[in-house]
């Protein structure tokens, strides 16, 4: 469904057709940059699901009209290609569908979810629960409240909100924490998962090379690192709570496609929102990587604290764009730096980045040089959504490892 309306900037008065495609969420809110002043337009509105209406107008820098302007497409849910942003009677979501059709996609994922062990009931019941352990905000918010007191050592609290909480986020019954912590590292996709495997696989031949050295290695991530990085970790799930909507098509596309395409558009921009996630999350993703230095080292034979090279105080001292170097390379935990962008969490981080309204385009100088680099925004949000699986799949690592039975009695065999 497409919702279509007339909207003049006021600030310069060119009008624009604004066609507004209804996603999944309850409230939607998009920004563009008006085809004349380039300046932010903003529409914010509400929908009822029982009779298909739409309240809550809220504008910014626009008002309604009642005047056909240049077009504008928008979308919550998918990428559009550039060249389709402003065409009239473009359908992106038919378009989607039948691109998944054409790739053999769609059959994939409702074959996936059809034999999905942990659904015996019926498979669409399966592609709500998917859906709404990625599309929704709220229970964003509520994982990183809940995964703060976790990392805190606060479970009883935890349990306790949850409980509390539970009916008002429509989650069943008798849910626990494990439940809502599954479903929020369910956030990201192939990549996070084959993340924690890799830290799996990894864990497992560090045991089998050495396991008392395997015990002192997790024993010092436990006292030293592990709360920590989980602190941040929900510091950041919060930020990307309130910036959710501005992955979705990113998500969509990733999940569908396993990419975003060349040519693909996020019409909807609120650069403000995003601009120092990449920087936030390489900074705890950075961090993260003690975990697998320091398993590294039992694998490799060594005391954990002991690296090729250096010892533990030396590594904690390295610069963090190369704290990797020293389990990475050629290896299967490649997967875990190989989105890592320096000069991109300088600029980031630094908020030294900016977009051009007109293009979509960011733009950001190279290291310190006077050169400048440039990407689309919609690259820009996939970069930063695969780092932020990169945390998912390291944080996952650390929850899973603390519920293994071994991690708590010794690391039996």
């Amino acid at each position: 469904m497409i919702v279509r309306q007339s909207v003049r900037c006021t600030i310069c008065s060119h009008d624009h057709t604004l066609r507004i495609a209804i996603g999944s969420g309850k409230t939607q809110a998009h920004s563009f940059a008006c085809v004349n002043c380039e300046q932010k337009l903003s529409i914010y509105f509400e929908k009822n699901y029982g009779d298909a209406s739409f309240h809550g107008h809220q504008f910014e820098n626009c008002e309604p009209s009642g005047r056909e302007g240049t077009i504008v497409n928008l979308h919550p849910d998918f990428v559009i290609p550039a060249d389709k942003v402003h065409k009239d009677k473009h359908f992106q979501s038919i378009e989607t569908i039948q691109r998944l059709h054409r790739t053999g996609a769609l059959e994939r994922m409702l074959n996936s979810w059809k034999n999905d062990e942990a659904s015996e009931v019926n498979y669409k019941e399966e592609i709500t629960r998917n859906k709404t352990a990625y599309d929704s905000a709220d229970f964003l918010e509520l994982g990183a409240k809940i995964l703060a007191l976790y990392a805190s050592g606060k479970v009883e609290i935890a349990q306790d909100l949850l409980t509390k909480e539970a009916a008002a986020y429509g989650l069943p019954e008798g849910i626990i924490i494990d439940d809502i912590l599954d479903r929020l590292f369910a956030v990201g996709g192939d990549r996070a998962m084959r993340c924690r495997v890799a830290l799996q696989d990894l864990w497992g031949r560090a045991k089998e090379a050495d396991l008392e050295g395997a015990k002192s290695a997790w024993s010092y991530l436990e006292a030293e690192q592990n709360s920590e990085l989980l602190s941040s970790f929900s510091g950041l799930v919060s930020s990307f709570s309130k910036s959710h909507r501005n992955f979705l098509p990113i998500m969509h596309s990733l999940r569908s496609f396993g990419s975003v395409p060349n040519d693909g558009s996020v019409s909807s921009i609120n650069f403000d929102d995003t601009k120092m996630f990449y920087g936030n999350i390489y900074e705890v993703v950075t961090s993260a990587f003690i975990m697998p230095a320091v398993i590294n080292n039992v694998a490799n034979g060594r005391s954990f604290d002991r690296f090729e090279r250096l010892i533990l105080k030396d590594y904690l001292n390295l610069d963090k764009s190369g704290r990797h170097n020293c389990f990475a390379n050629g290896s299967d935990l490649s997967i875990l730096s190989e989105n890592l962008d320096n000069q991109l969490r300088n600029a980031s981080h630094h908020q030294a980045i900016s977009i051009v309204s007109r293009t979509g385009r960011i733009s950001f100088r190279a290291g310190k040089s006077s050169i400048r680099r440039s990407m689309g925004y919609a690259e820009y949000l996939e970069k930063t959504f695969l780092l932020f699986e990169v945390l998912l799949g390291l944080m996952h690592f650390i929850v899973g490892n603390r519920r293994d039975s071994s991690a708590h009695e010794g690391l039996k065999a």
